[in-house]
């Protein structure tokens, strides 16, 4: 039954990676080259800003988690690489799950503000 779950598991990584990459080739194909401004906003720059920002977290992460042995449930996992991943996407969600807090509380301040000085 394990065997079942983990092949299940690494065949839709597979599949969400390659649908990624699909996903990216298509945006930028479809995109084209020119630098596309809508409402102002440089929305080609920015995006690739945030795709950025994202891989050097994921860099920086990977490199500063810890790939000490796990005991869990009695069990020791030792395995470098899957240790230091898991501990890679926890350290991530995090910085991102707090970026994206500070981002809505200045957004909502910047809005009160804009609020209070129009009335």
């Amino acid at each position: 039954m394990i065997d079942v779950l983990l092949w299940t598991t690494e065949i839709m990584t597979v599949a969400m990676v390659a649908l990624t990459c699909w996903s990216v080739w298509h945006t930028l194909r479809m995109r084209g080259k020119t630098g596309k401004t809508i409402n102002r906003i440089p929305v080609k720059k920015l995006s690739y800003c945030v795709f950025g920002t994202l891989l050097a977290i994921l860099a920086l992460t990977c490199a500063l988690s810890s790939d000490a042995p796990v005991k869990i449930n009695g069990e020791v996992f030792t395995d470098k690489l899957w240790i230091r991943l898991s501990g890679m996407f926890v350290y991530t969600i995090i910085i991102l799950m707090v970026t994206a807090s500070i981002a809505v509380i200045l957004g909502k301040i910047k809005y009160d503000h804009k609020k209070k000085t129009r009335a």
